[in-house]
């Protein structure tokens, strides 16, 4: 069972606190019975793949946040379980429907032209603590920041479709 637990992350030098803080309210709002968490730089967990975090202070915003919070959603989902939202996506309904009998779910990309149609896309993911997919995504990150340009592949949709 995916536990209940949300979390988000600023990990920009600036975090935007007042929008984390009405994230967090909108969530908690539709979800009175999960725990929802918010990360910053400064209260984040211990990354495992250390040497990829450290290559996304070398590059500049958005993509320096949007690699670290590829980064983050993969390793707290994987050690936690739980449902890893994207600071800009708000809640319209709960989720206790989308999680129950479930060991992993993400969002979707309907299609990103005709070279990649149906992507998978980790804006909303969600899985079961030690979930095996999201041990292979940090194992295979390494590799993917190697070979792939860009966020968008290296850790983003293109990279949780290959995985």
């Amino acid at each position: 069972m995916i536990p209940k637990v949300i979390y988000t992350a600023d990990l920009s030098e600036s975090p935007d606190r007042p929008r984390l803080a009405a994230w967090k309210h909108a969530w908690q709002t539709l979800h009175p019975e999960w725990d929802v968490v918010t990360f910053t730089l400064e209260n984040r967990p211990p990354i495992l793949n250390h040497d990829q975090w450290q290559q996304t202070l070398d590059l500049s915003e958005p993509a320096a946040s949007a690699a670290r919070l590829n980064l983050l959603r993969y390793e707290v989902l994987a050690r936690e379980g739980g449902v890893f939202v994207d600071p800009d996506r708000l809640p319209l309904r709960s989720l206790d429907e989308l999680v129950a009998g479930v060991g992993a779910f993400c969002s979707t990309i309907a299609s990103h032209g005709a070279s990649r149609p149906h992507m998978l896309s980790p804006s909303v993911l969600g899985a079961t603590r030690n979930h095996p997919m999201l041990w292979h995504a940090i194992r295979d990150l390494p590799h993917s920041v190697l070979v792939y340009r860009g966020v968008w592949d290296q850790s983003g949709p293109g990279f949780l479709t290959r995985v």
